[in-house]
């Protein structure tokens, strides 16, 4: 018991000074204020445009992975390697350079989805959303720029930046939203993008500082293509996936308001994300650095997955206990009828990410190919049947098929991993 006490000890110091702990915290607070932001525009909308913030949020948040090509993660693995700044750099300017190029395409192609109702045949989504797809270009830029401060680990200027540009952001949205409501949120939500891409570039030095330079090795496009397309992939796939329900229910459910609501619940569970970000950025250069040696690289997986486990259990229980309560004291039962759901939600969350350690892992690795293929087996078995669940069951068909995804993404990336394992050891 003491050997364990004393190992356990010595992880946390050694994730302490790793950073964890310190960006983590900043990131509490990041958590905070989003979180209290988040009730405040809640307060001030009404609940189906709550819905209706989620399902758009949703489609860029898909759209933006599109537009990376996954050159973001490519970016964080080769980037934290043993190479020359000089090297590093260029890798950055190539992936912005995809970043903008994609963001014009992108957008051309959602402007016509959504003029043509195929994004959502709701009409105020589909007359807001063109104003809302610009968000696209910072929130793609940003993938870049934040990989590269994970790859050279400067984990704490990163997670500073980020929480002073958090303080001036939700400042921003709940002027703009309580002065114009819905549509003042989305005129403001692309500023507040922009602010946070300037505010990141200001924190380079040297050669980074430069947003996009055309004078680098285009054999980068290559080496970066390589590892790009399994981890573009994995990431289609898994965001599909996870947000299945998302664009079910955008084409099934017309009731707006319940819609609303179920949104509304997704939207608090969605902040929990922090525990996992929190945890990855910390990890995968530590990952990426030791894929040249199993044995250490086993170690830290293992260290970090037993981290990973702990903090979602406890995210979980304490957010089941504490945020239904507050719920009800803040909105005086206007949102209610999202507690319903959130109590269920919350324990598809956990099941579902209670092993991302293993995909971070692999992707330090190198392996982006397995982490598809385990997406790929979820999204075929899981998206017909949240499909048909909603189909008979509605919003309740929705709840049964988080919790049935999450389940089979727990069980196939155990199997899977743990098969790669055996297969190194061997």
């Amino acid at each position: 018991m003491k050997t364990f006490q004393i190992n356990y000890l010595r992880e946390i110091q050694a994730i302490t000074k790793k950073g964890f702990f310190h960006l983590f915290a900043v990131n509490g607070f990041i958590y905070i204020i989003g979180f209290v932001s988040q009730l405040f525009v809640a307060g001030i909308l009404d609940p189906a445009d709550i819905g209706r913030i989620k399902i758009m949020q949703t489609y860029i948040g898909f759209a933006a992975l599109l537009g990376g090509f996954g050159f973001n993660t490519s970016l964080l693995k080769l980037a934290s390697e043993q190479r020359s700044e000089e090297e590093k750099v260029d890798l950055l300017h190539l992936s912005m350079l995809v970043a903008t190029v994609s963001f014009f395409l992108l957008y051309l192609v959602l402007f016509f989805l959504s003029k043509t109702s195929l994004i959502s045949k709701d009409p105020k989504i589909a007359r807001l959303f063109p104003y809302y797809a610009l968000f696209l270009l910072p929130l793609i830029v940003q993938t870049m720029q934040l990989a590269y401060y994970q790859a050279i680990r400067e984990l704490k200027k990163m997670a500073v930046i980020q929480f002073y540009v958090k303080l001036i952001s939700v400042v921003l949205i709940l002027a703009s939203t309580y002065l114009f409501k819905f549509e003042g949120y989305v005129a403001i939500i692309s500023i507040t993008g922009f602010i946070s891409v300037i505010s990141l570039k200001k924190g380079l030095s040297g050669l980074a500082t430069k947003f996009v330079n055309l004078r680098f090795k285009f054999q980068y496009i290559i080496i970066m293509w390589k590892l790009a397309r399994y981890a573009l992939l994995a990431n289609l796939v898994g965001s599909l996936l996870y947000s299945a329900d998302i664009y079910i229910i955008n084409y099934l459910i017309e009731d707006r308001t319940e819609v609303g609501y179920y949104m509304f619940a997704l939207t608090i569970i969605s902040t929990y994300q922090i525990i996992i970000t929190s945890i990855q950025q910390v990890a995968f250069p530590f990952f990426s650095n030791k894929s040249d040696n199993p044995v250490n690289w086993l170690k830290s997986y293992k260290k970090y997955n037993r981290l990973n486990h702990y903090l979602l259990i406890i995210v979980c229980l304490a957010g089941i206990i504490i945020i239904p309560p507050l719920i009800k004291l803040v909105f005086s039962n206007k949102y209610n009828a999202s507690l319903n759901y959130f109590v269920f939600l919350s324990i598809a969350w956990m099941i579902h990410f209670l092993n991302s350690m293993k995909g971070t892992a692999l992707m330090g690795y190198g392996r982006f190919d397995i982490n598809f293929y385990i997406s790929l087996v979820g999204l075929v078995i899981c998206f017909p049947a949240i499909y048909f669940l909603i189909k008979l069951f509605g919003l309740k068909g929705a709840i049964i098929g988080r919790i049935i995804e999450g389940v089979i993404i727990y069980l196939s990336s155990y199997v899977v991993f743990h098969s790669f394992i055996k297969k190194i050891n061997a």
